[in-house]
């Protein structure tokens, strides 16, 4: 079967796509995997619970109230860098997950719709990997610290289309 010349720009959009809902997925793991672990009740340090991936990762938190807990734990000032960088994180989620298909180049129905889509998802990427990695590395460190033999490597597996 042969391609259609569009198809080419098709598959560069949708594997950009791909890229980018994978980094936000592998941040909601990540966040949904230490932040039992973040906050502290009744300002007493609780007893560290049992790690359990699989019904961490079950868990229905979406990336929003995890980043409000990320934000909680840190006692972070309005305003901060780090804070900024988690709201345009989730801002950036948002508008793949909810609004990407009310673009006009969504269609991807040309070569410009696609080209269009593809530099739009690029600089989205570009956006957010610096938060995805601190937030990934964060994780890896947490893991460290509790000696977890049963972390996933693969929730913070950075290769996303041959790139690391």
């Amino acid at each position: 079967m042969e391609l259609t010349p569009l198809e080419p720009f098709i598959q560069q959009s949708l594997m950009r796509l791909g890229r980018n809902l994978l980094a936000f997925q592998r941040v909601e793991a990540c966040l949904k995997l230490f932040s039992p672990y973040l906050i502290p009740k009744d300002d007493v340090t609780p007893a560290i619970p049992p790690l359990n991936v699989s019904d961490l990762l079950a868990r229905k938190i979406t990336l929003g109230p995890l980043i409000e807990l990320l934000k909680a734990a840190n006692k972070l000032e309005d305003g901060s860098t780090f804070e900024r960088d988690l709201n345009r994180l989730l801002t950036h989620r948002n508008e793949l997950i909810h609004h990407f298909l009310e673009r006009e180049d969504a269609a991807l129905n040309s070569e410009e719709r696609c080209i269009s889509a593809i530099s739009y998802l690029d600089e989205q990427y570009s956006s957010i990997l610096p938060m995805h990695d601190l937030i990934v590395r964060m994780t890896k460190a947490f893991a460290i610290g509790l000696n977890a033999s049963e972390y996933p490597e693969d929730v913070t597996n950075l290769k996303v289309s041959g790139k690391t």
